[in-house]
């Protein structure tokens, strides 16, 4: 019996970061930027059904975070 996900493969991503933060006295500011990029690639199916793919997970996120101290 075979599985309908038969082999993964050595797959590779990677993320990234960089950003930014500044504080004043009663304040502090924050930004960041996180893109992430993943490959992976698999292989699934019997005999001549069997076929080799990949694909690409790609995101990127934006934080943004102001706070103000009030006491």
């Amino acid at each position: 019996m075979a599985l309908a996900l038969d082999a993964m493969e050595l797959n590779w991503g990677y993320h990234g970061m960089g950003g930014f933060r500044y504080m004043r006295e009663k304040s502090f500011y924050y930004l960041e930027l996180r893109p992430t990029f993943h490959n992976f690639q698999y292989e699934s199916g019997l005999g001549q059904l069997k076929e080799h793919d990949q694909f690409v997970l790609q995101s990127f996120q934006i934080q943004l975070r102001m706070e103000k101290n009030v006491f």
